[in-house]
């Protein structure tokens, strides 16, 4: 890993990433402080799991509608202009979102604070492979999800803490709706930061982006079919289910099976981020000894098996086996990042970036709304049995499908067309 870093570090372009790295870990906590504090909110105003279920589902709906369109505004416009302008939607629409009470207006805003979720998924990874080699992305794209699961650590320890800090300064409850939405308002300040990180950086990219990536008209560079990256991006249909039938909910079953406190919930989240946090770190060494495909098929069937577990009810255990899952999560988003660019022309990137986080919002949408309506039926039981077995199915289904390299398919075009 050292030689990785020396190279990253000859290549001449580590200040660029370490704006880039800035920038996620600003966006992290804008991601992940509603993440903590959010279902707590809709709980202090009377409403159920199954409305926190459809508000998950509802925001990763917004991925899947909108991730056409931002697709095209990341190949067009760039990825930096389109998240600026995502980025002043979500000032407007928070500051409407905690001024408002009822279901239908909650729903509408959530859908709308899409826009910049949508945005920025699908447009960090292009930018850090437009800076970088294929040799250095494993570990780069590593790098930015521990960056982004350690934003997780911060906000799980601040944000579990942040609605009883409030609550003493305003004189009211720390479970409170006041509590939570002063404490939420937090988000518009950091939106603000990331129109600040992000100035300038479009022009400092352009002129960095590396020689031999550069996008090439014509048979040079030929495309690959959007239905071939629909199929591919299926795996990440599987994971976003996985993810979304129980993952929005730990703060929610952490506080009504263990009684635990916001303090606490907030405190075992952290923990969960750090075993994210490590995961991603040590993807470059993953991708050195087993390969992606490999190393997908190992931390999907891992990530099931520490899933599965946590169904016996004791909160130690609960904490060791969930941190195992999230850090085998660490291992797949990366490698499944590699294995993407590793077949697309550099032109496609923000498209198929988009389109396989639309089929992820997809899958999200689909379980969040599930679990929902499961956990009023029945609790979580189910919903942790169908994360398992969606993990199993990640890990098979990328170390099935053939990812083939772009050089190759290059290579044959350019055969073709000189035949």
């Amino acid at each position: 890993m050292q030689h990785m870093y020396a190279r990253i570090h000859a290549s001449g372009y580590s200040p660029l990433l370490v704006r880039l790295f800035t920038f996620t870990f600003v966006v992290g906590l804008i991601t992940s402080l509603p993440d903590i504090l959010f279902n707590f909110y809709l709980l202090s105003m009377g409403f159920d799991n199954a409305v926190a279920g459809s508000l998950a589902s509802i925001l990763r709906l917004s991925g899947f509608i909108l991730g056409i369109p931002l697709g095209l505004a990341v190949d067009r416009i760039g990825g930096v202009r389109t998240i600026q302008i995502a980025t002043v939607v979500n000032v407007l629409v928070w500051g409407a979102l905690l001024n408002v009470r009822d279901v239908a207006s909650i729903q509408v805003l959530y859908f709308l604070s899409g826009v910049f979720f949508t945005a920025q998924a699908i447009s960090i990874v292009p930018l850090i492979a437009r800076v970088s080699t294929p040799a250095q992305r494993p570990m780069l794209f590593g790098v930015n999800f521990a960056v982004l699961m350690a934003t997780s650590v911060v906000s799980a320890l601040i944000g579990g803490r942040l609605p009883q800090w409030i609550a003493l300064w305003l004189n009211v409850d720390a479970m409170s709706a006041p509590a939570y939405r002063s404490a939420l308002s937090i988000i518009i300040g950091l939106c603000c930061l990331v129109i600040w990180v992000l100035w300038g950086l479009e022009a400092q990219i352009r002129a960095s982006t590396i020689a031999n990536d550069v996008p090439v008209v014509g048979v040079n560079e030929p495309h690959i079919p959007l239905l071939t990256i629909v199929f591919r991006s299926f795996g990440r249909t599987l994971l976003g289910f996985a993810g979304g039938v129980f993952f929005p909910f730990v703060n929610i079953y952490l506080r009504q099976q263990y009684d635990m406190s916001d303090a606490t919930v907030g405190t075992v989240i952290a923990i969960f981020a750090i075993g994210a946090t490590l995961g991603g770190l040590c993807v470059g060494q993953v991708m050195h000894y087993v390969g992606s495909r490999s190393g997908i098929l190992y931390a999907g069937c891992i990530a099931a098996l520490s899933t599965i577990s946590v169904l016996y009810p004791h909160p130690w255990l609960f904490t060791l086996m969930f941190s195992i899952c999230t850090c085998m999560v660490s291992f797949i988003f990366p490698l499944a990042d590699v294995l993407l660019m590793g077949m697309i022309a550099p032109s496609q990137r923000g498209m198929a970036t988009s389109v396989s986080n639309m089929m992820w919002s997809l899958g999200w949408a689909v379980a969040a709304w599930l679990s929902g309506v499961l956990q009023v039926q029945s609790g979580f039981f189910w919903p942790i049995v169908l994360s398992a077995l969606a993990f199993l199915l990640v890990g098979i289904w990328f170390f099935v499908v053939p990812f083939p390299r772009y050089e190759r398919v290059h290579a044959e075009a350019l055969v073709s067309a000189t035949a």
